[in-house]
């Protein structure tokens, strides 16, 4: 049945007017379709990658309406398929009303993005960024059903701050939804000992964002942090139940971004803080800690001309920031980080056709979820990917 309706909704977007997008009375439609293409040559780092896939793709298909001069309301449907996460279901991936008071003070209530980095808002619009995948060590997608959005209220605002240039703020409180069978549910599994989740509840979900538009021009600086406290069930590999809670799941990234006609430089920088509590009732077994993860990159992308573009990336990412190079534990060295290199490339066809492709050469595996390969003891590998977009 849902197979049905996407296909029906796709061949919608395809027989619309020659200008694609359009106002319906005062509502404003717009949308966007793409599929992709995704080879490793060593591990599934999502489902079918190894052999060559075609699910990843995504859809989407929004709605707005400006009631007043400071009332707006909106909503997108998406659904998206990344190897054995999504499946093509249809969720609303944003959904709120908006109301504007001052140039300092505004509400939402509803589903919103939330404000983590410089792009996690817009991670779901194709057209805004160089490369298929946004760098794995900040905006990895394995988590992204959890960090992408917040079911509650926000309060926002811009600041001029004269010859210092300007501030502009969010702050966000509620809840998330996150299912069984989410990416964040295979990353739980991936710790290692668990075979199943039964259930997950994501109670409470702060977030907030300052970002700062420097004096000089271009230059963008941004603090911004997401914590959640998550209560998740299931059972070990040997069919034992467990109880494990994070109170909080906290990250804190750092931005900059710098932008010069057609040249964009950027660099971003994350502390991920994991309190949990583990509880294993059959064997009155609970166990405490707190981890810490760290992962940044830094690109440049360039436009050469209207039809192309091209970027490059270098990323970092660590499990266990105290520990880099993997000295204090019993596994192999290259399980602790994973390095990436990542050449983008980016056609525009026409205003509403993109192609990209993008190359990753990776130095170790940390990210790689170990329930998707039978072994884990490849170093170096390398990541395919190509996308088309269409987008109205």
């Amino acid at each position: 049945m849902k197979k049905k309706i996407i296909v029906q909704l796709v061949f919608g977007l395809f027989i619309l007017t020659e200008s694609f997008a359009f106002n319906a009375g005062a509502v404003d439609i717009h949308g966007f379709i793409s599929q992709g293409y995704m080879k490793s040559d060593e591990y599934d780092y999502f489902v079918g990658m190894k052999d060559g896939s075609f699910q990843i793709n995504e859809l989407g298909l929004n709605f707005s309406n400006k009631l007043t001069k400071r009332l707006r309301l909106g909503v997108q449907f998406f659904a998206r398929d990344l190897g054995n996460i999504g499946n093509d279901e249809i969720v609303v991936d944003w959904a709120y009303a908006d109301y504007y008071f001052w140039e300092w003070l505004g509400l939402r209530a509803g589903r919103m993005k939330a404000p983590l980095g410089l792009y996690n808002e817009s991670r779901d619009v194709d057209a805004v960024r160089t490369g298929v995948f946004l760098p794995q060590s900040v905006y990895f997608d394995i988590l992204r059903d959890s960090l992408l959005a917040t079911n509650g209220i926000c309060m926002y605002g811009d600041i001029g701050m004269g010859v210092a240039g300007s501030l502009s703020y969010q702050f966000q409180a509620g809840a998330n939804n996150v299912t069984n069978d989410s990416g964040t549910a295979q990353g739980v599994i991936a710790l290692g000992g668990i075979s199943e989740i039964t259930s997950i509840e994501a109670n409470q979900s702060l977030s907030g964002r300052v970002k700062w538009l420097t004096p000089l021009s271009g230059l963008t600086l941004s603090v911004s942090n997401i914590s959640l406290d998550m209560e998740i069930e299931g059972e070990t590999d040997f069919t034992v139940p467990f109880a494990l809670e994070y109170k909080p799941f906290a990250t804190t990234v750092y931005s900059m971004e710098y932008i010069w006609n057609d040249l964009v430089i950027t660099h971003e920088y994350e502390r991920m803080t994991i309190d949990y509590d583990l509880f294993v009732p059959a064997i009155s077994y609970r166990e405490s800690g707190r981890e810490k993860l760290l992962g940044w990159y830094s690109g440049v992308a360039y436009r050469f001309c209207d039809w192309f573009e091209g970027g490059v990336a270098y990323s970092e990412f660590y499990d266990k920031a105290d520990d880099r190079d993997g000295s204090a534990s019993d596994r192999l060295k290259y399980q602790a980080f994973q390095k990436e290199i990542i050449f983008s490339l980016r056609f525009d066809i026409n205003p509403n056709w993109i192609v990209k492709f993008e190359d990753h050469y990776i130095d170790g595996n940390n990210q790689v979820m170990i329930q998707y390969d039978d072994s884990y003891d490849v170093r170096r590998w390398n990541l395919w990917l190509a996308k088309v977009t269409f987008m109205f």
